[in-house]
């Protein structure tokens, strides 16, 4: 802890919600103190009153019974059991001289005048603080006009209440003071230890920096929000690893695959520089060099399709598309390719046309993608089927081969890109073909999964939502 700089609480949310706490705990005390204060102060000063009134009333029927005499030892005899400098009793003619007092020499300054008779009819009372300048404490006097325009005056030191409630408020004050302390020290552990899970946070978050990316954030039960944020944090960390791995991996494949064609490419060059070549040897040479540039560029731009349409860049232009047709064109189209590899190829397609919004071009790619495929992993004497279902939520495409089919642990890297799995090492390709077709399926807010038993073969399923105002019983509707 720095104490050098005075600002260091405010800076953290540790400081920050021990200070709030510590502010609304003194804030609440002293509302509660100033509540209880004032209601502790009026529930004496109506104790005192009553007492006085009652005081004041018994003394006029006194009065009233047994005449001044009995009034002036009654007054005495009560400032005798009290004290003469705790009890004021004064009982006045109508003209406010005084006809029965206790013993006043205590209450010099007290200011005893009468009320007037019209501030105080008869048959009315009240009750009144005076502040005397010659006296410490406060007096609360009671004061009762009788018939006949008589006044009794009953009066009683404040110093007994006033000094219960200088005790009250010395016996609140420490007990806040104990209790801030208590409650700021408990508060800053609490909150130290529902901040532990933004610390392990914080620590991962900067070895991370340090490029450990196997660091995970301990999932504790210190609290549900942090449990949360350290789950999602280690979520985070898992798909960044991922992703470092899969980039790693695709720089590696990237490398691998443009190395072989810039290598004959390079090589043929060199051959026609030495000028020993035939022209027709030179012809086949810069045929070659022209088909691996055409590998490269295409490569490169199935590259960039890929990550145009994984980051939103390309704006479908979508019409109605009947796939029912799509697809039986595209199975005329590879007929003869499978006829050559001497593959079954069939087609299991509803009657009724199946519409869809779409962009045919894309959807006829990721068809011919399929298709490519299953050929092609796919050996003589082997089967390939397309088909094609409508239901009340979209369309499901699915192509299925009697391959070697993809093991499990590959089936889940299978739309990776550049990734070619044992089984395809040697056919020719650059792994980008499936990739391509999921981001043109994702692009139409659809899916495509892949199902696979080694040496059974495997099946791809494209699943397409009905887009706009497509409808899957529609009829006689061209693309």
């Amino acid at each position: 802890m720095c104490w050098s700089d005075a600002c260091w609480l405010p800076r953290t949310v540790r400081g920050r919600l021990t200070l709030w706490f510590a502010g609304l705990f003194a804030g609440l005390s002293l509302l509660a103190f100033a509540t209880v204060d004032a209601a502790l102060r009026a529930s004496l000063q109506a104790r005192l009153d009553e007492r006085l009134m009652g005081k004041a009333r018994e003394y006029e029927a006194l009065f009233r019974e047994y005449g001044l005499m009995a009034l002036q030892s009654e007054f005495r005899r009560e400032a005798e059991a009290v004290g003469a400098d705790n009890l004021l009793l004064v009982f006045r003619a109508p003209g406010q001289q005084v006809l029965a007092s206790s013993d006043l020499s205590a209450w010099e300054g007290v200011a005893l005048q009468a009320p007037e008779p019209a501030v105080l009819p008869a048959g009315e009372a009240r009750c009144r603080t005076l502040h005397p300048a010659l006296l410490d404490v406060g007096v609360r006097l009671a004061e009762a006009r009788m018939a006949g325009s008589y006044l009794v005056q009953v009066g009683e030191s404040l110093s007994h209440d006033q000094m219960l409630v200088r005790r009250y408020r010395a016996t609140f004050g420490a007990v806040l003071a104990a209790m801030l302390v208590l409650g700021t020290s408990l508060a800053w552990l609490l909150t130290g230890r529902a901040m532990a899970g933004v610390a392990h946070v914080t620590l991962a978050a900067t070895r991370i920096g340090n490029a450990d990316l196997t660091l995970r954030v301990p999932v504790q039960q210190t609290g549900e929000e942090i449990r949360r944020l350290a789950a999602a944090f280690n979520e985070m960390l898992d798909r960044i690893d991922r992703l470092v791995r899969e980039l790693r991996e695709v720089t590696g494949n990237i490398a691998h695959d443009l190395r072989s064609p810039l290598t004959r490419i390079r090589a043929a060059a060199e051959s026609l520089t030495t000028g020993a070549a035939a022209p027709a040897e030179a012809q086949a040479m810069a045929a070659a060099v022209i088909e691996e540039c055409d590998r490269l560029v295409a490569m490169i731009d199935a590259m960039l399709e890929i990550a145009q349409t994984e980051a939103g860049a390309v704006r479908l232009a979508t019409a109605p598309v009947d796939l029912t047709g799509m697809v039986r064109d595209a199975v005329e189209l590879f007929q003869p390719v499978a006829d050559s590899r001497r593959l079954s190829l069939a087609a299991d397609l509803p009657a009724a046309p199946v519409v869809v919004q779409g962009s045919l071009p894309r959807l006829q790619r990721v068809v011919a993608n399929l298709l490519d495929n299953a050929l092609k992993y796919t050996p003589a004497g082997g089967r390939v089927d397309i088909g094609l279902a409508a239901s009340a939520t979209g369309v499901r495409l699915w192509v299925s081969d009697t391959g070697a089919g993809i093991p499990e642990a590959q089936c889940q890297r299978i739309f990776d890109r550049f990734f070619r799995g044992d089984a395809s090492r040697s056919t020719p390709g650059n792994g980008l073909g499936l990739p391509l077709a999921q981001a043109l399926v994702r692009a139409h807010g659809g899916e495509i999964s892949v199902a696979s038993l080694p040496g059974q073969g495997s099946t791809f399923t494209v699943w397409l939502p009905y887009m706009g105002e497509s409808d899957p019983h529609c009829k006689g509707v061209t693309p």
